[in-house]
């Protein structure tokens, strides 16, 4: 009774009630005022056991795995030029799919408006600061290939230090860039997005890939046995998540919406995430670059179900046709 009373605190979110669908009124500021009837507090809409999936939002999907794989991989480069052009390719890509989510990319620039109270904000200045480091740690990266550069002394004595200082500037700001992330869907109240949740999910990412960047510049069987402890980890939040779906006389509650809507309608997805990943272990032991693109799909599809798995805050619905809201 304890470990189940343990494990329900853990994945209960403050901003839902335990029998009921609806949100409590403290997410935002309502001006509507029942003066009636009050409502019970166990109350549940009509459709509260209809498992549809949300929008996959795949700009989004495709910008915070890109940018957390590239940084993750940026940090554990050091100095080998394959691996940071890997990063710093892996990263702009993630960088310009981010584009396709605005609806007016152009006006952009006026994130700065917003720095007091906007995580959106905050995380485009984040990104907007990070975003040279690849490009200078690549740079480096590449000067022993072309020695004929007419380098001054002074300079080139320095650049070691330089490139040490630029290597740590790339994990504060990378991680501090992906903290703000995590910050923008935690504060929507959405449970599957709570800070621990999405903490997990998105810093484990970068993690994942520090731990495969590591395991492709220094190959030895303690890096590749780093690399397989850090993605398993990282699965273990979302396989507990999973067993409050599996009981059906489980309450309805936002975690158990999430849970039966990857174990339902999103199991394929599911699986193919954790297959996936799976396999990427197994091939890190023979060549880790070839677990770099099979590790990248297994992340495209958690985030995919990041997304989609989400239970929405919304008015109670009804028996009509359902769709994602």
């Amino acid at each position: 009774a304890r470990k189940k009373a343990a494990f329900t605190d853990l994945f209960q979110s403050a901003h839902h009630s335990t029998e009921s669908a609806i949100p409590v009124s403290s997410i935002t500021l309502p001006t509507t005022r029942y003066v009636g009837r009050e409502v019970p507090a166990s109350a549940t809409a009509a459709d509260v056991e209809s498992l549809v999936p949300q929008h996959a939002h795949w700009p989004l999907v495709f910008m915070l795995m890109l940018t957390q794989a590239g940084a993750g991989l940026l940090m554990a480069s050091g100095g080998n030029a394959a691996v940071t052009l890997t990063a710093t390719a892996v990263f702009f890509a993630g960088m310009g799919a981010s584009v396709f989510h605005l609806g007016q990319p152009l006006k952009a620039w006026r994130f700065f408006l917003g720095l007091r109270t906007s995580w959106l904000s905050r995380e485009i200045l984040a990104f907007s600061m990070f975003a040279p480091i690849p490009m200078v740690l690549a740079a480096f990266s590449l000067l022993p290939y072309f020695p004929q550069l007419p380098i001054p002394p002074l300079i080139s004595n320095l650049l070691p230090l330089v490139s040490a200082v630029t290597t740590g500037s790339a994990v504060a700001v990378g991680l501090v860039a992906v903290f703000t992330s995590v910050m923008i869907y935690h504060d929507t109240k959405r449970s599957l997005w709570r800070f621990p949740l999405g903490a997990s999910r998105f810093f484990g990412t970068v993690a994942s890939f520090a731990a495969l960047g590591n395991a492709i510049v220094h190959p030895s069987h303690f890096a590749t046995g780093l690399f397989i402890t850090v993605v398993l980890l990282k699965m273990v939040p979302e396989l507990r998540l999973l067993q409050l779906g599996e009981d059906e006389d489980e309450r309805w509650s936002p975690d158990v919406h999430s849970a039966r809507l990857q174990l339902g309608p999103l199991g394929p997805i599911l699986r193919s995430r954790f297959v996936l990943a799976l396999i990427s272990l197994v091939v890190a032991f023979i060549q880790p670059w070839f677990a770099l693109p099979i590790l990248l799909l297994a992340e495209l599809f958690e985030r995919q179900i990041y997304f989609q798995s989400v239970q929405a805050p919304k008015m109670p619905g009804n028996f009509g046709p359902k769709r994602c809201h």
